[in-house]
């Protein structure tokens, strides 16, 4: 077998960067970006918080020293360690010292201690964060778009008080390397994760003193405890649900948590770690939006995630203990609920208090036309997980293009669960390979390599050849990415291996290659 003149394994990385195994003198090595905070699975099986900020630009966000550095409106006042606004106008509260950058990403995160009436709403560099009316923890990422200082607004003439306000630069961010978990077993090789932007409209997700408890029938209300167990991310903030069903008749005796929601009619996906407490297992069912939309899974001793997507009014998230069950209760510790307007479930976006969003992801490597692409005979073998593409009629998942000519060779997946070799601009005369008969299933990991000469095109998958065309082929490529099509993308990657060798591969090579 060749030696590849691009070879990226994750397996390492740092700050906007993941680095490629070759070329070894950094001329290989993929830029990142997400201006967000996002999680990861980590070798140790717990989930991890993957971010990179700067440093609190905020002075005295903690109020510790009075009201000094602070601005304050006629009905504002700090005492006590905390800034309060008393009702008796909308005005703000305000810090020169800390402005924005236009078309700089900040954190901005503050307290909410206690609100009795109107809202809070922080705004900086001219662009505004959410507004908030209850008690918590919130978070905002704002892309400034001038230098005007940080605020603070008590719109409706609010009363509230708040603390801890921290703002940080978000000046580069770190890549996920995620480690799969296999029935319980973390596995030993990680994959570069790679998602679009998507939103956790649950406000509260780690704690389930927000559900309301009920009972219908001859059962009692659940019971709630808080930081009950330790969570899927190694600390005790897992909740406990005690659930008591009674005795009557099974098919209108339940017990049941419920937390109600407005987000309109969408394409949902609800997703939660759920264990039990006492190692037995329970039929458990979760509800998103109307009672019609029910999933029943089966909750053991061991945390899972689970979920269930689909086309529904979402107005209301529930766990019940309804149906044909084993025994009238159930102990369950619960953790990380999330509610997103997407096909399928990403990775956990935690919230306090507030909706929080996760941005998109990029992964790009220039400048290929400089001794790693051979332009012409190369392969591009690529090895990942392509998951859930419904949303989108096709979605790149890694591409070799000319920016400035706009011609490209691509990988897609498509909403028929197969992925598709596609060009713009490279064929010259002879066979157009844009055809949908060009796929191959991938359903989980698979193996892709496309091989390309002047005069020939193949497309193997998992140790087979899917097609191959004939004609007059020209590829003048200067970049390789993942999520080409980024604006609109909506599949979820996990990369495994990236390889480019700079000749077209023998069938025989090729068959080897991609042998799962």
């Amino acid at each position: 077998m060749a030696t590849p003149s691009l070879a990226m394994i994750p397996s390492a990385y740092a700050d906007s960067k993941v680095y490629s195994v070759l070329p070894n003198n950094g001329d290989g090595d993929f830029t990142f970006n997400r201006d967000s905070s996002a999680t990861r699975v980590g070798q140790n099986g717990l989930i991890q918080t993957v971010g990179f900020f700067g440093n609190n630009l905020v002075t005295n966000g903690d109020f510790s020293n009075g009201s000094t550095d602070w601005g304050l409106g006629s009905n504002w006042s700090v005492a006590n360690g905390k800034a309060s606004c008393d009702g008796s106008a909308s005005n703000s509260m305000s810090q020169a010292s800390t402005v924005g950058i236009a078309s700089t990403t900040f954190k901005v995160s503050y307290d909410v201690l206690s609100i009795s009436q109107g809202s809070i709403r922080i705004t900086l560099g001219g662009v505004a964060g959410s507004s908030v009316s209850q008690v918590g923890s919130y978070s905002d990422f704002i892309t400034a778009t001038s230098t005007d200082r940080l605020r603070i607004f008590a719109d409706s003439s609010a009363i509230a008080s708040i603390d801890k306000i921290v703002v940080q630069q978000v000046t580069g961010d770190q890549p996920r390397l995620n480690y799969d978990i296999s029935n319980g077993v973390v596995q030993s090789c990680p994959s570069l994760l790679l998602e679009p932007a998507s939103t956790n409209s649950f406000p509260n997700s780690e704690d389930y003193t927000v559900f309301g408890a009920f009972s219908n029938g001859t059962g009692t209300n659940p019971v709630i405890t808080s930081n009950y167990s330790v969570s899927p991310d190694g600390t005790q903030n897992a909740d406990r649900i005690q659930f008591n069903r009674g005795s009557g008749t099974l098919s209108i005796d339940t017990s049941y948590v419920t937390k109600s929601l407005s987000l309109g009619t969408i394409d949902a996906t609800l997703s939660i770690y759920l264990k039990t407490n006492d190692g037995t297992t329970k039929d458990v069912t979760l509800r998103l939006g109307t009672g019609l939309f029910d999933h029943d899974v089966i909750v053991t001793s061991e945390w899972k995630r689970f979920a269930l997507s689909g086309n529904t009014s979402v107005d209301r998230v529930q766990i019940l203990l309804y149906g044909n069950q084993n025994s009238q209760t159930a102990d369950l510790s619960c953790f990380g609920t999330q509610v997103e307007a997407l096909s399928y479930a990403t990775s956990y976006i935690p919230t306090n208090g507030a909706s929080q969003t996760r941005a998109a992801e990029t992964c790009f490597l220039h400048n290929i036309d400089n001794g790693i692409l051979n332009q012409s005979a190369f392969t591009l073998f690529y090895d990942t997980n392509v998951l859930n593409n419904t949303a989108n009629n096709f979605t790149d998942l890694i591409a070799l293009y000319d920016t400035a000519a706009s011609t490209n060779l691509r990988l897609e997946s498509r909403t028929d669960s197969k992925v598709y070799v596609q060009q713009v601009g490279v064929v010259s005369s002879g066979d157009n390979f844009n055809s949908a008969s060009f796929g191959s299933n991938s359903v989980n990991f698979k193996k892709f390599a496309i091989s390309c000469s002047t005069t020939k095109v193949q497309l193997w998958a998992d140790g087979n050849k899917i097609n191959e065309y004939t004609g007059v082929y020209v590829y003048a490529f200067d970049k390789i990415g993942f999520r080409f099509n980024d604006a609109s993308v909506e599949t979820k990657i996990q990369n495994k291996s990236l390889q480019l060798f700079d000749t077209a591969l023998t069938d025989a090579q090729l068959q080897t290659l991609t042998t799962l």
